[in-house]
């Protein structure tokens, strides 16, 4: 090819790059703005959104109690003092300049100790622009909200008294500078002097705040149902698709409308005055641009209440103190929880049915980086090998891979497993020195331990059972640079349980030039992979939702299963992409209709539980900011190789001259 004709190729795949990551991000960015104001959270044994946006995660164990209605099946979130829910974005609560209602339902224990944090969106203590939703000392419920120019005492305290045991619906609003909190129809509102921003990038969290502790504040017992927040001056409903529940006909009190009285105060605790604060929260002083006054006729439209005043549910006691002390954001615990259940994640035939067509899309789109690569590998292929002869040397990988053969295969797979554990334990933020991480790292280990064993074993007795082929376990060092880059990429774009990917262990054939026989057994091993992951995934559901998980043994067992799957799905997704170093290549030849059902099934997989954290599990749309880093990272570095090679052509016609 012509000097020309190579400046004019790269030009042409540098434009369309550009053109195709912009389509994308573009694309994610209007899905964003569209789709992100409304969040729906129907506690029904789910923490996800029922918008398809954001999922919830616990902080340790799963806690579920009965829900507003009293019928069976109707559950709702179990705040305690060990336990809280964080959002998996930080979107969730940014309201910045606009208009915006929060609408819950909770019932607290009355033998806790108020003030409490009920629903939180702060970074810390006299920190920028946050707000949250705590009670009061005298048993009422608080708002405040400060904006990024550290402007405190902007709160709105209505003293509806909360701390009865029973269910309360707590509606919070805004309208211009018009701020309110209204609790069963009982509404007090206060004004501020200027707009507040509401934006930071701290997830909103259930339960607890980064200020937790000042000013005597305590975590909740409490059962919390049907949170939505939502844009403008109505409360959000869920969509058809789920129903929320309602107070049973039987227990409801009759139909009042809200006018300003007071509910008599509980013995012992003091009644404030209207709009009066009982305490000084994160404040030197009281803010004077907050004005509160409290309605005797109906409320701005933005408050008013959406149901008949909350029942005496007539079974149920109040929420019991649990007095379990698990430490919150364990590692193991985290990871563990870190893929949706199959409950959560098969719920909607819809959501599954995009992902699916999402799955084969990121295939199709990765074509063109594969095709890329695979050309110029093919082309240059002499002076690629030099390059790696010329790298293992100056690395010492040989010296270290001839040590390493030297070792009994079970003990070279156990090695592998191990550092890879290690390694891909920096996945976790909370990773570091304690028995949680400790867990963390062996059940890695394990699991990649199980699907190396696997692999190899498979393959290597199918290769001489049935082609009489010997095969050699190999050990890559080099590929611990791969697992390293994932940790990085994973940590920087939020994606949880995150990429394992780069095998440190391979089977190397005595006799080249056999890819027919090497795809069939690739084929055979995967499907053993393939089934081994939907076992682990449905026995791993089982473990984590039960108490064994939260010992060392069974957060152990819950990470190596959830090890299995997450690395299982991802080896066939990425590893049998089609790359003439990667195992995608032989079973391509061998046979094209096997290696489309099982990188289907594992792209499908990638989808759908793994890049849960941006929509909770669903919606195809949601998704399209994960798979632009993906198709983006790989296309990157299929123009950077490829435009390398032609660079170097170009230097040699231009030598020659």
């Amino acid at each position: 090819m012509s000097t020309r004709g190579h400046r004019r190729g790269i030009a042409a795949a540098v434009l369309a790059c550009a053109v195709g990551i912009g389509g994308l991000f573009g694309l994610a960015a209007a899905v964003a703005a569209t789709d992100s104001a409304k969040h729906f959270f129907a506690a029904d044994g789910t923490t996800k959104d029922a918008f398809g946006g954001p999922k919830l995660t616990w902080s340790d164990r799963p806690h579920y109690a009965a829900g507003l209605s009293g019928v069976a099946g109707d559950r709702s979130f179990w705040i305690t003092p060990s336990d809280h829910l964080t959002s998996t974005s930080a979107d969730v609560g940014n309201f910045g300049t606009s208009d915006f209602t929060i609408r819950l339902w909770l019932r607290l224990d009355p033998s806790d100790s108020p003030p409490q944090v009920l629903v939180s969106k702060r970074t810390g203590c006299y920190a920028g622009s946050f707000w949250d939703l705590t009670t009061l000392a005298s048993g009422g419920v608080e708002f405040e909200i400060q904006d990024s120019n550290n402007n405190f005492g902007r709160h709105v305290d209505n003293p509806t008294p909360v701390y009865d045991g029973k269910w309360h619906e707590v509606l919070i609003g805004r309208s211009g500078d018009q701020v309110g909190v209204a609790v069963d129809g009982h509404t007090t509102t206060g004004q501020t002097n200027a707009t507040v921003v509401l934006d930071n990038q701290t997830p909103m969290m259930i339960g607890t705040d980064g200020c937790i502790g000042i000013n005597g504040q305590t975590a909740p017992n409490v059962l919390i149902d049907n949170l939505s927040f939502g844009p403008g001056d109505a409360a959000v409903d869920a969509p058809a698709t789920a129903p929320t529940a309602t107070p049973s006909a039987s227990t409801k009190p009759t139909p009042t409308h809200p006018t300003g009285s007071r509910h008599p105060h509980p013995a012992g605790r003091r009644s404030p005055s209207a709009g009066a604060s009982t305490h000084a929260r994160h404040r030197p002083h009281q803010h004077p641009a907050v004005r509160h006054r409290h309605h005797k006729h109906p409320p701005p439209k933005f408050l008013r209440p959406t149901a008949t005043p909350p029942p005496t549910l007539a079974r149920g006691a109040p929420p019991p103190s649990t007095g379990v002390t698990h430490s919150p954001a364990k590692a193991a615990v985290a990871f563990a929880h870190s893929i949706p259940s199959p409950s959560e994640a098969f719920a909607n035939g819809k959501e599954v049915g995009e992902d699916l067509l999402a799955g084969v899309l990121l295939v199709a789109l990765l074509s063109l980086p594969i095709t890329i690569i695979n050309r110029t590998s093919l082309i240059n292929a002499d002076h690629l090998g030099s390059a790696a002869g010329g790298l293992r040397r100056a690395l010492r990988l040989d010296r270290l891979g001839t040590w390493i053969e030297r070792v009994p295969i079970l003990a070279r797979l156990a090695m592998a497993a191990l550092v890879a554990g290690v390694l891909y334990g920096f996945l976790q933020p909370t990773f570091g020195f304690n028995l949680s991480s400790v867990a963390l790292a062996l059940g890695l280990a394990a699991g990649l331990g199980a699907l190396l064993v696997i692999r190899v074993v498979v393959q290597r007795t199918f290769l001489r059972r049935t082609y009489d082929l010997d095969a050699t376990v190999r050990v890559f060092p080099g590929f611990a640079m791969v697992g390293l880059g994932c940790v990085v990429l994973s940590r920087l774009i939020g994606l949880q349980p995150g990429l394992l990917l780069g095998s440190l262990v391979g089977l190397v054939s005595a006799q080249q030039g056999r890819d027919a026989e090497e795809g069939h057994a690739i084929a055979v091993a995967d499907a053993v992979v393939a089934a081994a992951i939907i076992g682990a995934y449905f026995l791993r559901s089982a473990i984590v939702d039960s108490s064994v998980a939260h010992g060392f043994g069974g957060s152990l067992l819950a990470v190596a299963l959830t090890t299995m799957v997450a690395a299982g799905i991802q080896v066939l997704t990425f590893e049998l992409i089609p790359i003439a170093f990667l195992e995608g290549a032989p079973l391509f030849s061998w046979s094209r209709a096997a290696w489309v059902a099982l990188i289907t099934f594992g792209s499908f997989g990638f989808v759908h539980l793994l890049l849960h954290p941006v929509s909770g599990g669903g919606s195809y749309l949601h998704h399209v900011s994960y798979l632009s880093y993906l198709f983006a990272t790989y296309l990157i570095l299929a123009i950077a190789f490829w435009g390398g090679y032609a660079l170097r052509v170009e230097r040699r016609e231009t030598e020659d001259r």
